[in-house]
């Protein structure tokens, strides 16, 4: 379901699955961009431990999915 999204689509739907939870984005980007979400709540007690085992794997997912696509990048990038 996420192969075939660009780097910058899978890395705002890897953070919202945080978001969701409230972290607060070091990057100012990704904060403004979270803020600016009717349903996001900042909880600056956010800690990993926060999210279910679901969302944990779903998290590996996408990541495994934007590495592999970094790793294409950088083969064509030669």
């Amino acid at each position: 379901m996420v192969e075939g999204l660009f780097l910058e689509d899978l890395r705002v739907l890897r953070n919202e699955i945080y978001a969701k939870r409230g972290r607060v984005f070091k990057d100012p980007n990704l904060q403004k961009y979270f803020a600016a979400q009717s349903w996001y709540q900042p909880n600056p007690d956010f800690k990993d431990e926060n999210l279910t085992e679901t969302e944990s794997k779903n998290l590996a997912v996408i990541k495994e999915v934007e590495e592999y696509a970094i790793s294409r990048f950088s083969e064509a990038e030669g």
